[in-house]
């Protein structure tokens, strides 16, 4: 086991056979065994740490935040952010002096339920049933109001309700004749079908549809760009989506966390209630490799 000053121990080892001294040092406190003559660490016995080691994990921003603002070091504390979602705060890293840079915190981010639903279900094809359900059930990710698509135009309030119906409508209708073409103004696709029972009808599906998720567990929210796709096969339609942007999309949203770690969330500039704010820790987030 090192010791920074050897001299010091073996003096102190002299000491020790009476039971009068033990030495400390950086590495930890230590004494000489008379039976053996050996050198044992006693930091775990009976006796506190002479300093604070280890790394705490955390999974929330305002928990690390808070950990860090209790720990934090001037001129020696420093933060990692690495792209792969691990935040690190070192508390005893290099200052003025060379530290030891073995006690700080880790903040792991985690994708969020509703990011790692819609990821997983695009660039699939489905049937008219199964994709107005997928509508259905994810109804409350869509955005309101009117937003720009990927061109610069503005797309409209989208009802998934309505746009779920047109889809099933399609489907209970056993068509006999199925096409589709792009409006080349607006970029949407319009599917017209002929049947003996019903007769024609047509029905138009937008070319992007837009979703506000979190990409993080519990972070902010983004305007994601679902893109439809479609395809005929056998006179029936399959219905999908890609999403625009996921790159990024992820970079803004760990951006956006870096950007909290450092000055916080307040509640009149986030509009979140008060549960939710936190103090900042006001020390520079660094990108790099953890």
């Amino acid at each position: 086991m090192e010791i920074t000053d050897v001299q010091s121990a073996i003096n102190a080892g002299k000491e020790i056979m009476t039971g009068k001294e033990i030495v400390r040092t950086e590495k930890g406190s230590f004494f000489l065994v008379p039976e053996n003559t050996k050198i044992e660490s006693v930091s775990m016995k009976n006796m506190a740490p002479n300093r604070a080691t280890g790394v705490r994990d955390f999974v929330s921003a305002k928990s690390f935040c808070s950990y860090v603002n209790k720990h934090k070091i001037e001129d020696q504390t420093i933060i990692i952010a690495d792209e792969k979602g691990v935040i690190k705060a070192i508390f005893n890293d290099n200052g003025e002096k060379p530290q030891w840079g073995d006690f700080g915190a880790e903040l792991t981010l985690y994708k969020s339920r509703q990011w790692k639903n819609w990821i997983g279900m695009a660039g699939n094809l489905y049937s008219q049933e199964e994709f107005a359900q997928i509508i259905e059930e994810n109804r409350s990710d869509f955005m309101s109001g009117k937003v720009e698509d990927t061109d610069g135009n503005i797309i409209s309030d989208l009802n998934p309700n309505e746009f779920s119906k047109m889809i099933l409508n399609l489907e209970q209708t056993i068509t006999e004749s199925l096409t589709s073409k792009i409006d080349p103004v607006s970029g949407a696709r319009k599917f017209s079908y002929s049947n003996d029972e019903v007769g024609d009808g047509s029905f138009k599906m937008p070319k992007q549809m837009v979703i506000g998720i979190p990409v993080f567990k519990n972070g902010d929210l983004f305007q994601i760009i679902v893109s439809l796709r479609s395809r005929i096969e056998n006179k029936t339609a399959r219905f999908g989506f890609i999403i625009n942007g996921i790159d990024e999309t992820i970079d803004k949203a760990f951006g956006k966390v870096c950007s909290r770690i450092f000055h916080g969330q307040n509640k009149d500039s986030d509009k979140c209630d008060a549960s939710e704010e936190f103090e900042g820790t006001h020390v520079e987030v660094y990108m790099g490799n953890i």
